[in-house]
């Protein structure tokens, strides 16, 4: 009996320890930070948004942002940062890119005292955006060459002012 009683308890051990596995593998995958690139959007990728004349605009930094993305809201002190630099210096266009329609998008830019100079809508999946907020450095052929996904560091931050001034 005792017999018995030690292979049940071993066998409630390892099962255990395989839920406990498995629970562990599905919380990394969804709640891990995905890091600086996204499989969707990438250096390197082209990108197009509907509106949005890149030869025109030069370089453009990229925003794509949501009214539901509270880290979206947390990083407006950083965009009301980029809009001051950006215009002082003629640094990259910036460009806001929403998911719903313009008039949301500048509402919910106006609420953060945000004023970015063109304001479009664009079907993220369809462009790669699977985060918010995103952050696209985007030359005149429509080409990425940086990416931020998330709400940014400090450090990262200035990474961005650095590339866009690098860059323009």
């Amino acid at each position: 009996m005792a017999n018995v009683s030690r292979k049940i308890e071993i066998a409630a051990n390892v099962a255990i320890v395989v839920v406990a596995v498995l629970v562990g593998v599905v919380a990394v995958k969804r709640f891990w930070p995905s890091g600086a690139e996204g499989p969707g959007i990438s250096a390197g990728s082209r990108i197009s948004i509907p509106g949005v004349d890149w030869q025109r605009n030069g370089e453009s930094l990229v925003l794509a942002l949501s009214p539901q993305c509270h880290f979206c809201s947390e990083s407006a002190p950083f965009y009301q940062r980029l809009v001051k630099e950006s215009e002082a210096s003629g640094d990259a266009r910036l460009v806001g890119l929403f998911p719903n329609q313009v008039e949301d998008g500048e509402r919910y830019l106006a609420s953060l005292g945000v004023r970015l100079p063109e304001v479009r809508r664009g079907p993220f999946p369809k462009l790669g955006i699977e985060a918010t907020p995103t952050l696209l450095l985007v030359n005149q052929e429509g080409v990425v060459s940086h990416v931020w996904i998330g709400k940014l560091t400090p450090e990262k931050e200035s990474e961005v002012l650095t590339q866009i001034k690098r860059h323009s």
